[in-house]
């Protein structure tokens, strides 16, 4: 994933500190990375390695899973801010074909995955 935002601003999207799952030592960017943000009854867990291009999400409301998505091929990841509303977009290309992804948290987990989706608002 490049470019990838760095870690820090992963961790102020998430709002939790990273759970670095294989502590390699070439440095984060190799690493698979684990964010878990609670609000309320919902839990959200994502996990990135981007320098494999995976990107899963899994939101969970009261022990009940109502997304669980996993891509592959995620080519690029940045953070879009506006006004109150923080995104985390991703873009997944192979054989030509490239589709966009949204993920927001607050002020309800959103998710969002196609090929045209409208800017932040």
């Amino acid at each position: 994933m490049k470019p990838c935002p760095e870690l820090h601003e992963l961790e102020w999207f998430f709002g939790v500190a990273v759970d670095a799952v294989n502590g390699y030592e070439g440095g984060w960017y190799y690493d698979c990375l684990r964010f878990v943000h609670q609000a309320g009854s919902g839990r959200t867990r994502c996990e990135l390695e981007p320098a494999e291009g995976t990107f899963s999400v899994l939101h969970s409301v009261d022990g009940h899973v109502v997304l669980d998505i996993s891509l592959q091929f995620v080519k690029s990841l940045s953070i879009e801010s506006s006004g109150q509303d923080d995104v985390l977009i991703g873009r997944v290309a192979e054989n030509g074909v490239e589709q966009v992804f949204k993920l927001s948290l607050y002020p309800t987990v959103c998710f969002r995955l196609g090929t045209a989706l409208p800017a932040v608002n």
